[in-house]
């Protein structure tokens, strides 16, 4: 309570205005105080007592995503706090920086150990059971409390909190679906709280989902200290000498809640109704602490929050917290606000009247002002007070005078009683003088909400005098539950969900309980936990019952659930069945002698009698036990043909059939072959099933002699290693399939292991055989797949053909084809080696005796074609030759030697052996035939028209193999005969426009001064002489055809003497040889015929060369400067007679070789540049 208004007050006397307040009217009701006998208290509410969770440890440390730390206090939330007083604030709400946010439907769940997920770790504990952990705090805070946003929490899941000293509890009002206003978790009384959310996933039908947003942050330097003088502790004299003080203390309640981003405290008291039939927890405060379903519920009440003695200042340790409310009432005209708690909260409830209150009446409250420890104020009521405050008139309020203790900001809210416990109002605050203490009784008057006007205003009595608020219930089941089969002494549980189907405001609490079970048999069922729910309108709660058969045959009872709706008739009534059978060693199936022919088929459902945790895991399910006698001593295993994917846990034992004793083979819930445990022959032995689930699981299975697990090593090849294998029995493997050599083989497997020293061909020897057995082998890992058949036998023999590689262990299975005993004996022989021999040949059919053979990867001396002494197996080669395309290939020996005939092919065009036919193979024939000696050089390839010489031919040849891949690409190409011209002035060629490429021979007296120069562009022509001849070939890179008619082909300068044809051939597009006639003209100008006054110069030039000559013939004359290929780079008309001079920029071209030609009147002559 804080001050709300304030009266300035003349000098001078004033009279107060007096409102009449009326007279109490015939009509006046009343409900008398009442407090729960304590017996009563005990037996119906003891059973919501809550036990001490249990603490999961994490397996690391928590990571910073997973603890959610808040700053202190920052100057703003501070201020906030400081300048809240109507009613005073004592912490801030604050937004986590990172909501939790966890749907288990959304969340990677781990197998085993732990996972981060979603501001938390998710903890596998057991199969049944995760852990949700998540760290919290808000630093230097007094008390935290943690905000679920929205969530929903099906049955069987817990909210377990821990904090310091040991402080942990269950929220159990965590269940179901969180309504629209969230939900505030109970106090913790630190800076740090750890919430953990236990998860039992075989009992979740429903979504878990939670969001966690805000924390209330709590700091007791708010709670003021400066107006605690003159209050009066509750437990001393004073207060004790009212004699109503143990029912009004024990009514009272200290309240905090969040108002906006605040969070408030107040006082307030539990209120009576006229209901017979239970006690609802109704509570009066005042409208101006808070009056919202939002902060109703946010609401936390702390009941009998008072000293342990007289102003000892210690909290008595029996105080209760209860948390949340439901909004009935609220309005501002008398400040008054009734909430429903959600918890069943103190024992003592006040009573009402409407009637008038007389003056002078001596009047009672308690409250906590400042937020302290429980006070006690007495007062006398002011009918006419000396003065009011504006808005707060006598009609709405009533005024009292202190006369012991005093309120302060804390105390809102409280009820104010007369001697008969009756409340007649509640604290708004106090109307105060000028220069007014609290301490000062008659400078001020509290202030309290008239009861009566509230009553009448309001329509309370719909809800304290039954107006009509009334309590709903349902119940799933409606009326029975039936267990099914349970093995005797085990147990089942089903539950019975139990709701409060009425909505807030006008319906009210639910009270269940205690549950009982009564008739024939009830002592074979149980209610395990809680027996009393208590539901607040829309929540729901459940009671987990328990059958337990001590005996076989039909068991039944009835559930007797006690409550207050007034919709159904109490006890609300449910019918419990089930049927108790026998221990599971009453009931014992014979597996036989084990096998594939002996499966058998697990079918249970229901509650088993024993819980065999060997395996690691709890088997609530239905047992089966087998007894097995060993045929054989050795190892064994179960082989899983078909599940329906539960888990069954697998045991067995030696001795008597018994609960305790067993091994663990394996706990599963898909086919597979599992366990491996000795067992001796002819002994007895039993197999235990029992499922981790009481919904129905379904398996088949056998137990069998193991032959992975029994095998016998061969040492070595030969007789000295012989083995015997008697066969018969029963088996796992190919007893109704066929094997891999096509037969049924029931009888029991033995498998054998063999590492050979030697990579060879192996067989298997039998000297002994009675009965038909398949024997097959394999590489790799020991199971039922991918042997080979090796043979179906009944007689001795040699058998099979096994590729063994030296140092790897191989088996060998032995399989009976019936079940009826033989003998076989039987040994690995040594294994076989082979010769591999080559033949190399030309593709001519030509032997070569020469070539290179690389054999798996080892490189032999020319000329090794046979190879000794090999193992069976894949041989990869290669064999290789200079001049032919190198062949490689793989021949495989099985068991036999092995003959390889290879043939080497040559490559046409790759002249030099490059292994591709490109134009360095051109000018490598080019080089060939103009007399050089290149090497490499391959004249098989040049020769690519094989007419046993080097020409014109195979340079066509070659360029049409690498332009189009063929030799001869042209289709049908005939060419005319050509002719060669020998002139003056050039030689020159007339054709039909089919050829390629020509070549021709020159004899004369001093040829290497003769200058051949090429005058046909786009062609390559190149000489020689050699042997006294000049040698001349003309060729494109492209093959392009010499343009057809008499064309030039090169011009000649300083021609030799005596200069003649020696000899020419020619090749057409498709490199065939073309016939040509040779031609010899009269020589025309020479170099004495220059033109008159010609000079060329500087010679060599770098950048201007200038070229001066005289023209007489009164015709144009041009000078062009050409390339070696003849090709024309730029060229100068002149028009004019006379000197003639001219100049070209040499400075762009790269250095080498040119020629100035000058032509003039049909006649021309070159002159040889050299351009730096």
């Amino acid at each position: 309570m804080e001050k709300k208004c304030r009266i300035k007050i003349m000098r001078l006397a004033w009279i107060a205005a007096f409102l009449f307040i009326g007279m109490p009217g015939v009509f006046a009701q009343e409900v008398d105080a009442e407090m729960i006998d304590s017996n009563e208290f005990i037996m119906r509410y003891a059973g919501a007592e809550e036990v001490r969770p249990v603490f999961f440890a994490l397996r690391s440390e928590p990571g910073a995503h997973e603890i959610h730390l808040l700053d202190t206090l920052s100057s703003e939330e501070r201020s906030r706090i400081e300048e809240s007083f109507q009613p005073p604030a004592v912490g801030v709400i604050r937004d986590l920086n990172q909501s939790v946010s966890f749907y288990l439907s959304q969340a990677d769940i781990p197998g085993e150990g732990e996972l981060s997920v979603a501001g938390g770790r998710l903890t596998r504990i057991n199969k049944d059971t995760l852990v949700f952990t998540s760290f919290f705090q808000s630093l230097k805070a007094d008390e935290i409390r943690v905000f679920f946003e929205e969530g929903h929490f099906p049955g069987g899941v817990q909210v377990n909190i821990f904090s310091e000293n040991d402080y942990a509890f269950t929220e159990t009002q965590l269940r179901g679906r969180i309504d629209e206003y969230g939900f505030y978790t109970t106090t913790t009384f630190a800076d740090h709280l750890t919430i953990q959310v236990v998860i039992p996933l075989e009992q979740l039908e429903e979504e878990l989902y939670f969001v966690i947003s805000r924390i209330i942050h709590v700091d007791n330097r708010y709670l003021p200290e400066d107006e605690r003088a003159c209050t009066l502790d509750a437990n001393c004299s004073t207060a004790n000498s009212f004699s109503g003080i143990n029912g009004l203390r024990r009514s009272s309640g200290r309240l905090y809640f969040p108002v906006g981003t605040l969070y408030y405290f107040c006082s307030g008291n539990q209120i009576n109704d006229a209901r017979a039939k239970d006690w609802q927890p109704f509570l009066l405060t005042a409208n101006h602490c808070f009056s919202t379903q939002a902060s109703a519920a946010g609401l936390e009440a702390r009941f009998y929050y008072w000293s342990t003695s007289c102003n000892s200042g210690v909290v008595n340790p029996s105080h209760i917290i209860r948390n949340g409310a439901n909004l009935i009432a609220t309005n501002s005209q008398t400040d008054f606000t009734l909430v429903l708690m959600k918890q069943f909260s103190a024992d003592y409830f006040l009573g009402w009247s409407t009637s008038a209150v007389a003056n002078n009446t001596v009047l009672h409250s308690t409250h906590h002002p400042g937020g302290t420890l429980l006070k006690y104020q007495r007062m006398q009521n002011k009918t006419s007070p000396d003065f009011t405050c504006t808005g707060f008139s006598t009609a709405n309020y009533h005024y009292t005078q202190t006369t012991h203790g005093r309120s302060a900001g804390g105390s809102s809210g409280a009820a104010v009683i007369d001697a008969e416990m009756r409340i007649r109002g509640q604290l708004y605050g106090w109307c105060f003088l000028s220069g007014a203490d609290e301490c000062s009784y008659s400078t001020y008057y509290n202030m309290w909400g008239r009861f009566n006007v509230t009553y009448a205003n309001n329509n309370l009595q719909y809800w304290l005098n039954n107006g009509g608020a009334s309590v709903a219930m349902s119940t799933i089941p409606l009326s029975g539950l039936n267990y099914g089969n349970v093995n005797v002494g085990s147990s089942f549980n089903l539950n019975v969900t139990v709701t409060n189907t009425g909505t807030r405001p006008n319906f009210m609490n639910l009270e269940a309980g205690n549950a009982t079970i009564t008739g024939t048999n009830a002592n074979q069922f149980s209610i395990i936990g809680s027996n009393f729910l208590y539901l607040a309108p829309g929540e729901s709660g459940t009671f987990t019952v328990r059958f337990t058969p001590s005996s076989g045959g039909t068991k039944t009872a009835t559930l007797n659930i006690p409550h207050n709706a007034d919709n159904i008739t109490s006890p609300r009534t449910i019918t419990l069945t089930g049927t108790g059978v026998a221990n599971p060693c009453s009931d014992i199936i014979s597996l036989g002698s084990g096998g594939s022919a002996n499966a058998k088929t697990y079918s249970k459902s229901g509650t088993g009698a024993w819980n065999t945790t060997v395996c690691g895991w709890a088997t609530p399910g239905q047992e089966q036990v087998y007894s097995f006698v060993a045929p054989y001593t050795g190892n064994y295993s179960i082989q899983v043909t078909e599940t329906n994917n539960t888990y069954v846990n697998y045991f067995w034992k030696s001795g008597s059939c018994s609960q305790t004793g067993w091994n663990c083979i394996s706990d599963l819930n898909s086919p597979g072959v599992y366990g491996n445990f000795t067992l001796t022959a002819g002994q007895t032995y039993h197999i235990l099933l029992d499922s981790e689930t009481t919904a129905l699981a379904t398996h088949t299975f056998f137990v069998f002699y193991n032959p992975c697990q029994n095998i016998t090593n061969i040492a070595g090849a030969g007789a000295a290693n012989t083995q015997t294998y008697t066969g018969g029995g029963s088996g796992a493997w190919f007893t109704t399939t066929a094997s891999p050599c096509g037969f049924a083989c029931p009888g029991v497997e033995n498998i054998y292991s063999f590492t050979p020293t030697v990579t060879g061909v192996y067989q298997v020897e039998v000297t002994a055989a009675s009965g038909w057995v398949n024997y097959m082998w394999k590489s790799g890992a020991c199971n039922a797949d991918n042997w080979e058949c090796i043979s179906d036998l009944s007689s001795p023999g040699v058998y099979g053909s096994m590729d063994m590689t030296a140092g790897m262990t191989y088996l060998i299975l032995l399989d009976d084809e019936n079940s009826t005993p033989g003998t076989h004996q039987f040994f690995i022989r040594d294994p076989l080696l082979f010769t591999l021999t080559f033949t190399v040949n030309d593709s001519n059919g030509d032997g070569i005796s020469d070539a290179v053979v690389n054999l798996d990867g080892t490189v032999y001396p020319a000329g090794t074609y046979i190879f000794n002494d090999l193992e069976p197996g894949i041989y990869n080669y290669s064999i290789a030759r200079s001049c032919y395309e190198t062949t490689t290939g793989q021949v495989n020996i099985v068991a036999a030697d092995v003959t390889e005939d290879v043939v080497l092919t040559n490559l046409p065009g790759d002249a030099n052996d490059d292994g591709v036919v490109n134009v360095s193979d051109v000018v490598v024939i080019v080089n060939y035939f103009m007399g050089e000696s290149p090497s490499p050089f391959c004249f098989n390839n040049a020769d690519v028209n094989n007419d046993g010489e080097i020409n014109v031919q195979d340079v066509v040849g070659t360029v049409n193999i690498f332009m189009s891949g063929k030799m001869d690409p042209w289709i049908a190409l005939n060419s005319s005969v050509a002719y060669l011209h020998l002139k003056a002035d050039g030689i020159f060629i007339e054709s039909d426009g089919t050829l390629a490429g020509i070549q021709f021979e020159l004899t004369g007296d001093n040829l290497d001064e003769m200058e051949l120069i090429s005058r046909l562009p786009g062609h390559a022509m190149t000489h020689k002489v050699v042997d006294g001849i000049l040698r001349v070939l003309i060729f494109s890179i492209d093959n392009s055809p010499i343009a057809a008619g008499n064309i030039s082909l090169a011009d000649i300068k300083n021609p030799a003497e005596n200069l003649q044809w020696h000899d020419a051939a020619a090749a057409n597009l498709n490199a065939d040889a073309v016939e040509v006639i040779l031609l010899t003209e009269p020589l025309g100008w020479r170099n004495a015929d220059a033109p008159e006054g010609l000079r060329v110069y500087p010679n060599p030039v770098k950048d201007l060369l200038w070229v001066e000559f005289h023209n007489h013939s009164g015709k144009p004359a041009e000078v062009s400067l050409t390339n070696t290929h003849a090709q024309q780079i730029t060229a100068q008309k002149v028009i004019e007679q006379g000197d003639i001079m001219v100049s070209f920029k040499m400075n762009e071209l790269a250095p080498g070789v040119y020629f100035i030609r000058v032509d003039i009147d049909g006649r021309y002559f070159y002159e040889k540049i050299i351009v730096n």
